[in-house]
């Protein structure tokens, strides 16, 4: 079956499963399927792809191992399509085992699934220990990343037997998602499609205002309960306090990171950034209207 036709159905396939006539746009049936949903089930294998350090230079010929995982139980070797997740920013197991959608439709359409680790996240370190160190941050970059993807993509399609002639689809969420609608832009002869869910695409000064998501954020907390963004704003005082103190490193684990990121000055910031990854919803600092 031709790479165009794939990507048709695949499209039909996501409109169908939103979208019903007389209801308009619904949640994706998760159980329709019968697919496992917990992480004990969800079968991959760990491999490591020699990587070029820098795509763009003939003097710069280092390399390092990016981390990636697969999975082929659903997979029909005789053309069954690629999924490829765009790995962001984070150790790439935890997008693997807690992204539903792929897994979801992998046996509807016999699909291999591939989660890419980006690198300098997780063990996809180009420099090891020393990778977050200034001198060795020039070749952290979507640009780069995306090169990773496209040579190991070409990489699995030439060494696994039945690969050579499947479609591949890229799909990302997030700062992932842009990465994925980059991929199809940037590569389209290795992926034929690709499906970008809340990439922020235009976040870019000049086009879009700095606060317009959090604005968002700020409204739909108070759409959902009017006393609750005002909650949330009362609890900066006391998050502001514990960032300043010695319990904020401890609560951060800095004796085992490799920055020392909280620096005097600074100490605020950081833990709201850090409270923001864990789930609170930091634009609410700065953006509540």
């Amino acid at each position: 079956m031709s790479a165009r036709i794939w990507s048709i159905l695949l499209c039909l396939w996501v409109i169908y499963t939103l979208f019903d006539v007389t209801r308009g746009w619904k949640k994706i049936p998760r159980m329709s399927l019968g697919i496992p949903h917990t992480k004990s089930q969800r079968n991959y294998s760990t491999h490591f792809y020699k990587q070029q350090i820098d795509h763009f230079s003939f003097g710069n010929q280092s390399t390092y191992l990016m981390r990636y995982l697969v999975s082929d139980q659903y997979w029909n070797r005789t053309g069954g399509p690629i999924f490829f997740y765009t790995g962001n920013e984070g150790d790439i197991t935890l997008f693997c085992e807690n992204t539903g959608f792929m897994w979801d439709i992998a046996p509807e359409f016999k699909a291999m699934l591939v989660f890419a680790e980006h690198r300098y996240y997780g063990e996809s370190l180009p420099f090891g220990n020393a990778s977050y160190l200034p001198k060795n941050m020039g070749f952290l970059s979507s640009e780069q990343a995306l090169a990773d993807f496209a040579t190991l993509i070409t990489y699995l399609k030439s060494t696994i037997d039945g690969a050579a002639d499947s479609p591949v689809f890229s799909f990302g969420g997030s700062y992932g998602g842009m990465l994925s609608a980059w991929f199809r832009m940037k590569y389209p002869h290795i992926v034929v499609g690709a499906l970008a869910a809340s990439a922020p695409i235009w976040q870019f000064t000049g086009l879009t205002p700095c606060h317009t998501y959090s604005q968002i954020v700020t409204k739909d907390f108070s759409n959902t309960s009017s006393s609750c963004a005002e909650s949330i704003r009362k609890s900066w005082k006391a998050i502001n306090q514990l960032g300043s103190s010695g319990t904020c490193r401890t609560m951060l684990g800095m004796r085992r990171l490799r920055l020392g990121i909280l620096r005097e000055g600074n100490e605020n910031y950081m833990f709201r950034e850090f409270m923001s990854f864990q789930g609170t919803s930091l634009e609410l600092n700065h953006a509540l209207i």
